[in-house]
């Protein structure tokens, strides 16, 4: 006679469905590594993340408008053919002598070649504003970070220079030459 609950089976389980994690599982603190990540960088609050996600988008409020409309012309080029093919079967439906193939042809090809370049238009401009606002963020991100004492950076000498810093914040490298 067998117990419950019963062992889970899971050969009979969905590809996404795990059984549950070991009773002596410890979830992990949701401040795990704050501690020793606040000891070098000042670490902003939600407010300032917020606030600073508003700037960027006022900032950048116009290129953020370009991409948006040209996904949205992307969008309804991109549903133009189902509609013409399904203003054909609705014709052959009714009347099959009574059909103009060339037009439902013509109308699909140019939605498509709008719609590649409407594509072509969205990744460049969307590439372009990316680029832009991660260099005012660098631009703003170097320029705090230089207003910082050695000591926060993680260095302990007061030797470093700024442009230093400035460099090994800028490239990513983990050295400094003086």
């Amino acid at each position: 006679m067998r117990k419950f609950p019963r062992p889970t089976d899971e050969s009979v389980l969905p590809a996404n469905a795990y059984s549950a994690p070991p009773r002596t599982t410890e979830r992990l603190p949701k401040d795990f590594g704050l501690a020793r990540s606040a000891n070098r960088l000042p670490i902003a609050a939600e407010s300032t993340v917020n606030k600073e996600m508003w700037t960027l988008l006022w900032a950048h409020r116009w290129g953020f408008f370009a991409v948006a409309a040209l996904q949205l012309l992307t969008t309804t080029a991109a549903l133009v053919p189902p509609r013409a093919f399904g203003n054909l079967l609705d014709s052959l439906k009714k009347n099959a002598s009574d059909v103009s193939l060339t037009t439902t042809i013509l109308v699909v090809s140019t939605a498509l070649i709008f719609q590649a370049i409407f594509v072509y238009g969205t990744k460049v401009r969307a590439s372009i504003l990316g680029e832009f606002v991660l260099s005012s963020l660098r631009e703003r991100f170097v320029s705090r970070v230089i207003e910082l004492p050695p000591e926060s950076l993680g260095y302990s000498r007061f030797s470093v220079s700024i442009d230093g810093a400035r460099w090994v914040i800028q490239d990513g490298d983990g050295r400094v030459d003086e």
